[in-house]
């Protein structure tokens, strides 16, 4: 349940146990294809109320979320510097490298060659 206290802040969401069964849910799962629909059943609660909560108790849309973790996954992968950018897009769920590539440099400004070069 959530509500706005007396101060403005909104409070509610998840319950702790189901926040981090659904954020051990979506790191095992990173390199697949993750529905809310799947996500909302973990959690034992409606599509649309679990959208509301996700966001309220992570800070983000549930896909955003997602998108955002498999960029900081595929960081982790390119600092190693053993994988091709290929697998390290498929490995973080991403359809192929130019998905992978489109969705990187939008989120760090940079292509994941170049970060990888970088780092």
């Amino acid at each position: 349940r959530q509500y706005v206290d007396r101060d403005g802040a909104v409070r509610g969401g998840l319950s702790p146990a189901t926040r981090a069964r659904i954020g051990d849910l979506i790191e095992a799962h990173l390199g697949e294809t993750l529905t809310l629909d799947r996500m909302a059943e973990e959690a034992r609660l409606s599509t649309f109320h679990f959208a509301k909560m996700f966001r309220v108790s992570f800070g983000l849309p549930p896909h955003r979320y997602i998108g955002a973790r498999r960029i900081e996954r595929a960081k982790l992968l390119l600092r190693l510097k053993e994988l091709a950018l290929a697998d390290i897009a498929l490995s973080c769920g991403f359809s192929s490298q130019s998905h992978f590539t489109r969705a990187f440099k939008s989120a760090t400004s940079t292509t994941p060659g170049e970060w990888q070069r970088g780092h």
